[in-house]
């Protein structure tokens, strides 16, 4: 007859040293002696979420919640592998379960505003968070929580202090690095945003959001060559990557820069392909796919080392009132013209010449 407290302790022990096949066997075994035991049952949840398999999770972990309504453990650990499938309103459902039966468990107040942020609720999310800051003080991640849902409300300053304080906990938590570069990006402080870009990147080289963030600071910054560089790498974020397409056309040596700024801006666009207009009149036009486009600089843009603070932050501000005006539905014309208006500002100013015509360069 199997010893299941033995065999759950080994199983357990299997899966803390990462060797999760001798785990799962283990586990598999003592459910297929008793198909109920609602410890195994949320053990072996445990170990799906941990290893990706989070539809299973879900299952599993649902299971041992409804074997024994008191496992409150049981019911985070759902709540938990909701948010990875993208089931926001039953994990809150979940940490209010919880919550019900103990009104001050961090673990469920930290999942209830996670939860909430996930619903696009940052105003409900931030009191969530800052209870289970109150109870749990040492989660950096109900920091970084907290400072993401503040930045969705624009209260920056307290989310980029909600964020700093994550990695002061954390410094190898990735997602508070990214977070500051955006926050601080967004305060229009941009060598402060790059070096915390840097610092995700130096954690994790291939995490496209960094880079992402990275090009946009770097962009804002005046270091083109640099930002349209690292501006590849949304292609190869899991969420918009399946939005670009590989255009037909020539591929581009970058040894006719006219128009471009000159041979030092070539290096950058070298190697792209472009869709030729020959009507246009104004030099080569390139284009990319799913949309998303930015305008090149004219000869007396590239090439600066960066903007003054004064210059950035005049900026920002033009391309808020721009972006006001876009989210408002203000000023006619197509949606895609008033977001071309809005990075355009975002990045050469009100002094750039913005035509609006079609025969502008664009860089993909």
């Amino acid at each position: 007859m199997l010893d299941t407290p033995a065999t759950l302790l080994i199983a357990i022990q299997h899966q803390q040293a990462a060797r999760y096949a001798e785990a799962e066997t283990l586990y598999r075994a003592v459910l297929a002696d008793d198909p109920d035991h609602p410890h195994a049952t949320y053990l072996y949840g445990l170990l799906q979420l941990g290893t990706g398999q989070t539809a299973a999770a879900v299952e599993n972990l649902g299971r041992a919640a409804s074997l024994r309504p008191s496992y409150l453990a049981a019911r985070l650990g759902l709540g938990r592998a909701l948010l990875v499938e993208q089931q926001p309103d039953e994990a809150l459902s979940s940490a209010d379960t919880v919550l019900a039966q103990e009104p001050g468990n961090a673990q469920a107040l930290f999942l209830r505003g996670t939860a909430l942020s996930a619903l696009g609720r940052p105003a409900d999310a931030v009191p969530a968070l800052r209870e289970a800051i109150i109870a749990d003080p040492a989660n950096a991640a109900a920091h970084l929580n907290l400072g993401n849902a503040l930045a969705d409300l624009d209260a920056l300053e307290a989310a980029e202090a909600a964020a700093s304080q994550a990695i002061a906990l954390d410094p190898a938590l990735i997602e508070a690095h990214v977070s500051l570069g955006f926050i601080l990006t967004s305060r229009a402080r941009l060598t402060e945003a790059i070096a915390a870009c840097e610092a995700a990147i130096a954690l994790q080289p291939g995490l496209a959001q960094a880079h992402w963030n990275l090009a946009v600071a770097a962009l804002l910054d005046g270091d083109f060559a640099r930002g349209f560089i690292e501006y590849e790498w949304r292609k190869r974020h899991d969420r918009f990557r399946h939005d670009f397409i590989d255009l037909p056309g020539p591929v581009w040596t970058g040894d006719d820069p006219a128009g471009l700024g000159g041979q030092a801006a070539a290096g950058p666009v070298a190697g792209r392909r472009l869709a030729q207009r020959g009507d246009a009149g104004d030099g080569p036009v390139t284009a990319a796919g799913g949309g998303r486009r930015q305008r090149l600089a004219q000869p007396r843009v590239h090439g600066q080392p960066g903007l003054a603070e004064g210059q950035r932050q005049d900026r920002l501000a033009a391309a808020t009132a721009a972006g006001q005006g876009l989210v408002r539905g203000e000023g006619g014309g197509n949606t895609n013209d008033w977001v071309y208006r809005w990075c355009f500002l975002l990045i050469y100013g009100e002094d750039g010449q913005w035509r609006g015509d079609g025969h502008e360069e664009w860089h993909s």
